[in-house]
């Protein structure tokens, strides 16, 4: 979901950029890009973080003998 909106509003800025030229829509694209995901990189580090998967034991395969 995050990627579809992220690719949607970069390109609302690339194509309403794009009357200046094409370096400046992509100069303009790219900085919206780099502002927004260093925006979430902090609050991406504050999110809870799971705990550690432990090996589970093996399953026993059906008509083996224990």
């Amino acid at each position: 979901m995050g990627g579809a909106l992220g690719v949607g509003v970069v390109g609302i800025v690339y194509y309403g950029s794009l009357a200046d030229g094409v370096p400046t829509a992509f100069r303009h694209g790219l900085i919206h890009l780099v502002l927004v995901a260093l925006a979430l990189a902090g609050p991406v580090q504050l999110l809870p973080r799971t705990a550690a998967r432990t090996k589970a034991a093996p399953v026993a395969r059906e008509g083996a003998h224990a």
